[in-house]
């Protein structure tokens, strides 16, 4: 199992900021945020160095959250408050 990725701020509510991507090699990531209902809300890709994402259209309630790195999958949770 890879380590749990820190999202914050948590709530969220118009950026989240993703910490420990760093031990990874990748020059990109791609990333799925999925509501509980496992529905995908974004989909997308973040640049290394740049761990932010817009979730301000995002309704209230939590999400999941994948990163596809070169050794695995590593995930999170957030909520979204507005």
């Amino acid at each position: 199992g890879q380590s749990a990725l820190m999202i914050y701020p948590n709530p969220a509510e118009h950026l989240i900021y993703i910490s420990g991507l760093n031990t990874y090699p990748d020059s990109m990531f791609q990333i799925d945020v999925f509501d509980m209902l496992g529905k995908q809300v974004i989909g997308g890709k973040l640049n290394r160095g740049n761990y932010q994402l817009d979730v301000s259209n995002l309704k209230n309630g939590f999400y999941f959250l994948n990163v596809f790195t070169s050794q695995g999958i590593v995930s999170g949770r957030f909520k979204v408050e507005h």
